[in-house]
């Protein structure tokens, strides 16, 4: 081959190449996946206490016992007629019990009556109707961690529970023959537990002899 023509061959070649070069697609270029848009559901705020309240008062009210249930302390919820709360609960109803606890035939003794010393045996819903569910509770006066109601039978609420708090729902009377005598009371003793409130007691009080 002549020197011309073969420097006119590789001259062509060269160029060649350098087109193929210029004309090869870029590499690809490996793009992270764009992060999760679904976030975690936000924490539910802690229950406050005036929600809290108002919703024992409704249940008392409608005799709503799966409410007091979901309440209910894990070891239950125990009942007393009376101020002075025995230093031995006579009737302790687990979460389980009480939702069933009004259609639940068993009698049950919560106590003795106050001047005859008869003992109380009832159903538990005998004994909601009489020593729970006083008058008017939608109406009812309402104090927290004070007591609105006094008879002569001493309260001793906060030596059986001294780091509890209660409510207590007040029913001042309506017939002007007993002067106000025929008030009645209900303390429903809890306490905070995290977010929640557990009841530890319901107490029932009234005038007595």
């Amino acid at each position: 081959m002549k020197p011309l023509v073969y420097a006119m061959v590789l001259l062509a070649g060269a160029c060649s190449r350098s087109r193929g070069a210029e004309e090869a697609p870029p590499p690809a270029v490996m793009v992270p996946p764009a992060a999760s848009s679904v976030t975690a559901p936000a924490k539910k705020p802690a229950e406050t206490l005036e929600r809290f309240l108002a919703t024992v008062r409704t249940a008392l009210e409608t005799r709503d016992v799966a409410t007091l249930a979901r309440y209910a302390a894990p070891g239950g919820i125990r009942f007393d007629p009376y101020a002075f709360i025995a230093p031995e609960p006579t009737v302790v109803l687990t979460p389980n019990e009480l939702r069933g606890a009004l259609t639940d035939p068993t009698l049950r003794k919560f106590g003795a009556y106050d001047g005859s010393g008869e003992p109380i045996v009832m159903t538990f819903a005998e004994y909601f109707d009489k020593f729970v569910r006083i008058p008017d509770l939608e109406h009812a006066q309402r104090a927290v961690d004070s007591t609105i109601g006094s008879g002569n039978t001493p309260s001793n609420l906060k030596q059986v529970f001294p780091d509890a708090s209660f409510v207590e729902f007040h029913h001042a009377g309506s017939d002007p023959k007993y002067e106000g005598m025929d008030w009645q009371s209900v303390r429903v003793v809890f306490r905070r537990d995290g977010d929640h409130f557990r009841i530890l007691a319901i107490i029932h009080d009234q005038w007595t002899i």
